[in-house]
């Protein structure tokens, strides 16, 4: 769309003063100032973006304002909280007929609301699962959520993303009244207590009568399923968000294992499953049964005739054994004096380690081969709330990853494929801007290069470095930020704050160049107790630059590495010492005692 037309160009102007309050500050003005300010804006600007300049340089970050307070709601906000149980109350009684009982509500947002349901077998068991629904009745919401159905089922069947999970229709009648079925750690809400008192009178009354009455020939014998319920499965540990809040009530930290086996990136294998958050990155990229040009094509366990090709998805994109190690390389600004020998160090071991270790590549600077086209697949929404904790892995006593719950990406309401169509649409490339949460912003939403960028967006990209230069490096930044807040155990800097850090020149990878890191302060010594290599791996992740991040398998390569079975782990690393520190902050039992209901499921 043409930046000239008026209703367009007002919301340029809104949108630039609100990211310029968002850089200084930290947050976003209320509509009413940014739509009253918009006219203070001077935008376009004239001439060239002169790029970012270290404003914060030599300037200490005052980490403490952003620790988690113990007791704050990750439920929901209050600005919609009316909505909320209206939309828990509507979801209800859209489920009830199905004898599905609603045991808390999870969440909730601007979009949609979350509640974990059950529904009882014939054997008595339970069933759980999670339904989400749009939290109003208005048609454009329903269509948001089942695009993110549609979103969803194109990651059927991978490891790393959380599953849709429909629940069978019709289903079993409910048990009878007098059999108890409850785990002993759930309270019931006050619909489900009345509901019960009714089915036990009835059952008085009629003492055969056990479930819902027979249905009438050739009638069905359930109402039809819901098609505007996104039904998913439930994660009964928790998010990163409430594991942070446990590791910091317990005053403790994250061993360097932990880190870098939820760091880490493996080849996409069923027979290998690890936590992974880049494994995350690497599947919203290529998600099974993306077409490849593999003959025959690959099925959606991601395996051709029964062999798994993830390594002939990535012969494409490995890189030189010279620039394996490259992207782990950076200095901060405030400490150099006292990391320059460590680094020199771990750039002669890693230069030596990567030669001996190369997955293949070209041997010349700047002969890298192109990365395998992707899915592209932007997120928007990662961040600790929407990361979830699956079950330990049970495998041989040899397998590592075993150590570490399996991780699974959540909530896709924001995610959006990102093609050629897209990126040529100003106006929309405009409005994804506004996607995601305040703290996890990328560059390429808040950089200041947008307040040059007008009518001329096409021609723009050849030079834009970082502006709307939105793809699987957005999600590998997002993911970054939530590995930042497990090494501190905090928020992300906010506003977010940028300096110095010295990489290998992608372009040419021997040669390091100088440039700006959102994760410069993770290199300084209040965090020496975590992993140097591991540190400077996340603060390259989060670059202001796109192309100065790393790619996916100079990843995988340095990771893989650092988790070679031959490893000898000691002290907190030991596989004694990381069991006990997973049992006592993940692995405790997924629900606990019964606990006061929420206002939200107060009727």
């Amino acid at each position: 769309m043409s930046a000239t037309n008026l209703p367009f160009l007002r919301f340029q102007q809104e949108t630039t003063y609100n990211f310029r309050i968002f850089r200084e500050e930290g947050r976003f003005p209320h509509p009413t100032t940014a739509q009253a300010r918009r006219g203070t804006v001077r935008f376009p600007k004239r001439g060239q973006f002169p790029g970012l300049r270290a404003r914060w340089r030599r300037r200490r970050h005052r980490l403490d304002k952003y620790l988690p307070h113990p007791n704050e709601p990750s439920i929901g906000c209050d600005e919609n909280r009316d909505e909320a149980k209206r939309a828990r109350k509507r979801l209800q009684r859209l489920l009830r007929p199905h004898h599905l009982r609603l045991r808390e509500t999870l969440g909730w947002g601007g979009n949609g609301i979350a509640g974990l349901y059950y529904h009882t077998r014939q054997d008595r068991t339970r069933e759980y699962f999670v339904a989400k629904y749009s939290i109003r009745p208005d048609p454009s919401y329903t269509e948001a959520l089942m695009q993110e159905k549609d979103q969803l089922e194109i990651y059927q069947g991978a490891l790393h993303i959380v599953q849709l999970k429909e629940p069978s229709f019709p289903l079993s009648p409910p048990p009878c009244p007098d059999t108890d079925v409850s785990d002993g750690d759930e309270e019931e809400s006050d619909s489900d207590k009345k509901s019960a008192s009714r089915e036990k009178s009835d059952s008085q009354k009629n003492p055969e009568k056990k479930g819902p009455p027979p249905a009438a020939p050739g009638a069905p014998a359930q109402p039809p399923p819901p098609n505007d319920v996104l039904f998913l499965e439930y994660l009964g540990r928790g998010n990163l968000h409430k594991l942070i809040l446990a590791v910091n009530r317990n005053q403790s930290s994250f061993p360097n294992r932990v880190l870098w086996l939820i760091f880490q990136c493996p080849w996409i294998s069923a027979h290998n499953p690890a936590a992974g958050v880049i494994q995350m990155c690497i599947a919203l990229e290529y998600p099974p049964g993306l077409d490849m040009g593999l003959d025959p094509p690959m099925d959606i366990d991601g395996t051709v005739n029964g062999e798994y090709v993830s390594e002939r998805i990535f012969d494409n994109v490995v890189p030189e054994a010279d620039n394996e190690a490259g992207g782990s390389e950076g200095h901060d600004a405030d400490d150099s004096a006292d990391d320059d020998s460590e680094a020199d160090n771990e750039a002669e071991a890693l230069e030596d380690h990567g030669a001996d270790n190369s997955a293949g590549g070209g041997s010349g600077a700047g002969s890298q081969p192109e990365p395998f086209p992707g899915m592209g697949m932007v997120h928007f929404d990662i961040d600790p709330l929407n990361i979830f904790v699956g079950n330990l892995n049970t495998g041989p006593a040899h397998d590592r990853h075993a150590l570490v719950p399996v991780l699974k990406l959540g909530d896709f309401g924001s995610a959006h494929e990102i093609d050629d169509q897209v990126l040529s649409d100003e106006e929309k490339i405009w409005k994804l801007r506004r996607a995601g949460k305040v703290q996890y912003k990328t560059p390429e939403q808040f950089t200041e290069e947008w307040d040059w960028m007008i009518g001329r967006f096409d021609e723009a990209s050849l030079v834009r470095k970082t502006a709307g230069k939105y793809g699987w490096h957005t999600n590998l930044y997002q993911l970054a930020l939530v590995m930042a807040c497990l090494i501190t155990l905090r928020y992300p800097l906010n506003p977010p704050r940028a300096d110095p850090i010295t990489i290998r020149d992608p372009a040419d990878p021997r040669r390091e160049i100088e440039v700006m890191s959102y994760g410069a302060y993770l290199l300084g010594r209040r965090f020496a107790h975590v992993d140097a290599k591991l540190r400077r791996l996340v603060a390259q992740c989060l670059c202001d630059e796109p192309a100065h991040r790393p790619r996916l398998a100079t990843l995988q390569a340095a990771v893989a590495r650092e988790l070679h079975p031959s490893r000898v782990w000691e002290g907190r690393d030991a596989d004694a010492e990381v069991d006990q520190w997973v049992r006592g902050n993940i692995a405790a039992p997924a629900a606990g005692p019964p606990q006061p209901r929420h206002w939200v499921d107060r009727n």
